[in-house]
């Protein structure tokens, strides 16, 4: 199967968006198995389809970024969406709940609104900070969308 890679928004596949895809610029950590990877490409394949227009950044972050996971790890993932309502959050982790099942991973999403985003980059807890400098952008709204 080969490397992959997060993608330019360059890519023909999907001109408005970075996705998980092979020959790109951004490597994936080694340590990822061929199942946390299609699970990955599942989940933003699906959200790309079913809520793209709400989807600002999604980044792979914790363990699994920084390429030193072991059996147990989960998956996490920061899931930054246009909107601050619950609802539209609810599907999102929904559809994150069906695909970790399929895997059989664990996947940890944190959606969070503009509000919320824009307090982390304000203030930059170390949570925040640690996010920016492991996190690996996996999927990333192109400024003319």
């Amino acid at each position: 199967m080969g490397r992959w890679w997060a993608a330019p928004a360059s890519n023909p596949i999907s001109s408005n968006w970075c996705v998980l895809r092979q020959r790109s610029k951004v490597e994936l950590p080694e340590g990822l198995t061929a199942q946390e990877m299609a699970a990955l490409d599942e989940y933003l394949h699906r959200l790309r389809q079913e809520y793209g227009d709400q989807v600002v950044r999604v980044v792979l972050f914790g363990s699994r970024a920084r390429g030193d996971a072991g059996p147990r790890s989960d998956t996490d993932l920061l899931v930054v969406v246009k909107t601050d309502a619950r609802r539209t959050h609810r599907p999102i982790e929904q559809l994150g709940t069906e695909i970790a099942l399929r895997y059989g991973l664990t996947l940890s999403e944190l959606i969070i609104g503009p509000k919320r985003y824009q307090k982390l980059q304000r203030y930059r807890p170390p949570f925040y900070k640690r996010i920016e400098a492991e996190g690996i952008d996996l999927w990333t709204r192109t400024p003319a969308s």
